[in-house]
């Protein structure tokens, strides 16, 4: 019975690492739009 409960205890880590990684995924891609527009902005100043 309690390896049921660690089965279903380890699937919701499971989800939760996902969701974590599709997040930092996604933030991570926004930092880099936001480097790529630094950029423009520094090349057109000077």
């Amino acid at each position: 019975k309690s390896s049921d409960q660690f089965s279903v205890k380890e699937e919701s880590y499971q989800v939760k690492i996902e969701k974590l990684s599709s997040e930092l995924i996604g933030v991570n891609s926004l930092y880099n739009q936001l480097l790529g527009k630094v950029e423009v902005l520094e090349r057109s100043s000077s």
